[in-house]
């Protein structure tokens, strides 16, 4: 992937970079991480995937305008940072995706032995 060329792309456009890294966990390219060169990164938890919730996926961003807004969209559009007493606003039209508690942690309890799982998978 040649990410100068998409970041120059971005700055010319005004647009963002989203990275489906959805059979990449613990890669880098090249000498980063995935995740850390794109604007938003997006993995998947599908039941075919390494990792898995049964469904459903992880959204990560190192940027906080952005992780801002998809906090504020998974919660039917509820401006973020915002209490029952200063009331909810909703600023933008949103969803309700959110894993569930209990696949949270099947994936939680998987993402704490990646290190040993991709071991096996690797040798």
């Amino acid at each position: 992937m040649d990410y100068e060329e998409l970041n120059r792309l971005k700055k010319k456009y005004g647009v963002a970079i989203i990275e489906d890294a959805a059979c990449s966990y613990r890669r880098s390219i090249p000498k980063q991480k995935v995740g850390n060169h794109a604007d938003i990164t997006v993995f998947s938890l599908h039941p075919r995937k390494f990792i898995t919730t049964g469904e459903g996926g992880i959204v990560a961003t190192n940027n906080s305008e952005l992780a801002n807004w998809m906090d504020s969209y998974k919660h039917f559009g509820m401006a973020t940072g915002e209490t029952a007493r200063e009331g909810i606003k909703f600023e933008i039209i949103g969803t309700n995706y959110k894993l569930t508690n209990i696949q949270s942690a099947i994936g939680l309890g998987q993402m704490n032995h990646i290190d040993d799982l991709l071991k096996d998978e690797l040798s």
